[in-house]
């Protein structure tokens, strides 16, 4: 853990803002004492919803590396990942996260993702945006065909998509939400440029454009 990664990413965060390029926040990927990994949140100027700083570190990273997970890598994020941040950590497979705002920081300035995580517990006919199964069947020929090489390297934890992964993953996120009052809030900077960039939507319509 060092301050110098998480003031580098605090310094892209308030870059991106000024630049106009997206949302105010920002992570990098650090192995063995350097970063071989950048992002900002360039949801905007890109069009692309899931340009969320952590995603585009890590895609950034793993180009780096010529693989397709951070093994020995932490991240630094100037924010608690969002839940589609949180996904791609867990398949990533970095060592660790350090992040600086909480959820509760991020929502306080406009930034409200738990609509999410309340979707997530709704059957899926439910959610506001309705899942609606189909050709389960011959969707399972791919894994069955035998064309279909698994590629993904053994590791000696579970897939973030297994039940005892997914409670970790629970607990962690509730435990980091909590910690929020003991954390304190994010540097004064970081916090006057989030309440400077709120979303143009509200989160109950729709995704915001967090991390």
């Amino acid at each position: 853990m060092s301050d110098r990664f998480m003031e580098r990413a605090i310094a892209l965060a308030i870059d991106n803002v000024k630049s106009g390029s997206g949302g105010p926040f920002a992570a990098l990927v650090v192995k063995d004492g350097h970063i071989i990994g950048e992002g900002t949140n360039c949801v905007t100027s890109t069009n692309d919803p899931t340009a969320h700083a952590e995603v585009v570190a890590i895609r950034e990273a793993c180009r780096a590396l010529g693989d397709f997970q951070l093994m020995g890598c932490d991240l630094y994020t100037t924010c608690e990942p969002c839940p589609m941040c949180f996904g791609a950590i867990y398949w990533a497979r970095p060592a660790r996260v350090f992040f600086a705002g909480t959820a509760q920081d991020a929502s306080d300035a406009g930034f409200d993702d738990s609509f999410i995580y309340d979707e997530l517990r709704r059957a899926a006919a439910d959610r506001k945006i309705p899942l609606i199964q189909m050709m389960r069947k011959e969707a399972s020929r791919p894994s069955r065909s035998g064309r279909t090489k698994r590629t993904e390297k053994p590791t000696s934890w579970q897939s973030p998509l297994t039940p005892p992964a997914r409670r970790r993953a629970r607990a962690s996120k509730a435990r980091a939400v909590q910690c929020g009052t003991r954390c304190g809030p994010p540097p004064e900077a970081l916090r006057e440029e989030w309440s400077d960039h709120r979303p143009r939507e509200s989160s109950q319509t729709g995704p915001s454009v967090h991390s």
